[in-house]
């Protein structure tokens, strides 16, 4: 009977202990973008953790945000972002409709880049080749737009 108790107790007292929650690493990423033609507009940064929508589908983007531009270059940070594998791309949306225009071709109309101004191929640039590793602490990206 003793032997019975003591194994309900500590099947009592397993159950009851929680795992302990694991603190998930977190950063932060600054994103500059330079070489911004006119004041006009917005500029939209889109954030993405795999290829999946980059570099132009919002809806896809792990985070994403439009800034007024405020002169001929703008900085923006994202925060407490956890440690991992992300590539940025830019817009600058002229006419503050909320997407990047292009014409019939599907060739942009308005500015645009991506981190490590990573250039596409007969197409728009590769995640792998925009891709960056943010660590913790910081990470600091400078993208120049192109017209």
């Amino acid at each position: 009977m003793k032997l019975l108790a003591f194994f309900l107790f500590l099947l009592l007292n397993i159950s009851s202990v929680k795992p302990s929650e694991q603190s998930v690493a977190t950063g932060s990423i600054h994103v500059t973008v330079k070489g911004l033609k006119s004041k006009k507009g917005q500029v939209g940064f889109l954030l993405f953790t795999n290829k999946d929508g980059f570099p132009s589908d919002y809806t896809k983007a792990y985070k994403q945000v439009l800034i007024p531009i405020t002169g001929d270059q703008l900085t923006y940070v994202f925060t407490d972002v956890p440690v991992g594998k992300y590539a940025v791309s830019v817009m600058h949306d002229e006419n503050m409709n909320k997407k990047l225009d292009t014409n019939f071709m599907g060739i942009p109309k308005e500015g645009y880049g991506v981190s490590n101004n990573a250039v596409g191929s007969l197409g728009p640039p590769k995640f792998e080749d925009a891709a960056f590793m943010l660590k913790e602490g910081s990470y600091t990206t400078e993208i120049t737009m192109t017209y």
